[in-house]
Protein backbone atom coordinates (compact mmCIF):
# COMPACT_ATOMS: atom_id res chain seq x y z
CA UNK A 1 0.00 0.00 0.00
CA UNK A 2 2.70 2.46 0.98
CA UNK A 3 4.74 1.66 -2.13
CA UNK A 4 1.59 2.12 -4.23
CA UNK A 5 1.01 5.49 -2.59
CA UNK A 6 4.58 6.56 -3.36
CA UNK A 7 4.14 5.34 -6.92
CA UNK A 8 1.09 7.56 -7.30
CA UNK A 9 2.77 10.56 -5.66
CA UNK A 10 5.46 10.34 -8.32
CA UNK A 11 2.71 10.28 -10.97
CA UNK A 12 3.77 6.93 -12.39
CA UNK A 13 1.04 5.47 -14.56
CA UNK A 14 1.87 1.98 -15.80
CA UNK A 15 -0.18 0.44 -12.97
CA UNK A 16 -3.67 1.78 -12.45
CA UNK A 17 -4.65 2.80 -8.88
CA UNK A 18 -2.17 0.56 -7.02
CA UNK A 19 -2.78 2.23 -3.67
CA UNK A 20 -6.53 1.61 -3.78
CA UNK A 21 -5.99 -1.99 -4.82
CA UNK A 22 -3.76 -2.68 -1.81
CA UNK A 23 -6.00 -0.65 0.51
CA UNK A 24 -8.92 -2.87 -0.56
CA UNK A 25 -6.87 -6.04 -0.07
CA UNK A 26 -5.75 -4.95 3.39
CA UNK A 27 -9.36 -4.18 4.32
CA UNK A 28 -10.46 -7.63 3.12
CA UNK A 29 -7.65 -9.26 5.10
CA UNK A 30 -8.70 -7.35 8.23
CA UNK A 31 -12.32 -8.43 7.78
CA UNK A 32 -11.25 -12.08 7.47
CA UNK A 33 -9.08 -11.73 10.58
CA UNK A 34 -11.87 -10.23 12.69
CA UNK A 35 -14.41 -12.76 11.42
CA UNK A 36 -12.22 -15.65 12.52
CA UNK A 37 -13.52 -17.20 15.74
CA UNK A 38 -10.11 -17.11 17.46
CA UNK A 39 -9.25 -13.48 16.70
CA UNK A 40 -7.79 -11.77 18.67
CA UNK A 41 -7.19 -14.48 21.27
CA UNK A 42 -5.41 -17.14 19.24
CA UNK A 43 -2.47 -18.97 20.75
CA UNK A 44 0.62 -17.43 19.20
CA UNK A 45 2.92 -19.86 20.99
CA UNK A 46 1.64 -22.61 18.67
CA UNK A 47 2.52 -20.44 15.68
CA UNK A 48 6.05 -19.77 16.90
CA UNK A 49 6.62 -23.43 17.81
CA UNK A 50 6.10 -24.29 14.14
CA UNK A 51 8.89 -21.89 13.11
CA UNK A 52 11.70 -22.36 15.64
CA UNK A 53 14.38 -21.00 13.30
CA UNK A 54 12.51 -17.76 12.62
CA UNK A 55 14.78 -14.80 13.36
CA UNK A 56 13.85 -12.98 16.55
CA UNK A 57 13.50 -9.66 14.69
CA UNK A 58 10.97 -11.22 12.32
CA UNK A 59 9.03 -12.68 15.21
CA UNK A 60 9.08 -9.33 17.03
CA UNK A 61 7.82 -7.58 13.89
CA UNK A 62 4.95 -10.06 13.56
CA UNK A 63 4.10 -9.78 17.27
CA UNK A 64 4.04 -5.98 17.04
CA UNK A 65 1.86 -6.17 13.90
CA UNK A 66 -0.59 -8.55 15.59
CA UNK A 67 -0.71 -6.39 18.73
CA UNK A 68 -1.31 -3.32 16.56
CA UNK A 69 -4.15 -5.01 14.70
CA UNK A 70 -5.68 -6.18 17.96
CA UNK A 71 -5.37 -2.71 19.51
CA UNK A 72 -6.94 -1.17 16.43
CA UNK A 73 -9.91 -3.48 16.59
CA UNK A 74 -12.01 -3.72 13.47
CA UNK A 75 -10.70 -0.32 12.32
CA UNK A 76 -8.85 0.29 9.08
CA UNK A 77 -5.23 -0.89 9.32
CA UNK A 78 -4.39 1.16 6.21
CA UNK A 79 -5.04 4.35 8.19
CA UNK A 80 -3.13 3.38 11.35
CA UNK A 81 -0.19 5.70 11.99
CA UNK A 82 1.41 3.08 14.25
CA UNK A 83 1.15 0.25 11.72
CA UNK A 84 2.44 2.47 8.93
CA UNK A 85 5.41 3.41 11.10
CA UNK A 86 6.04 -0.26 11.86
CA UNK A 87 6.06 -1.09 8.15
CA UNK A 88 8.18 1.93 7.29
CA UNK A 89 10.74 1.07 9.98
CA UNK A 90 10.92 -2.54 8.82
Amino acid sequence: LMVGEAYERHELTSVEAPAQRYRDELEQWSERYWNHPLAPTWDRSRLWSRFPALPSRTRQFAETWIDGINDLGAGAPADSVELRKLIGDR
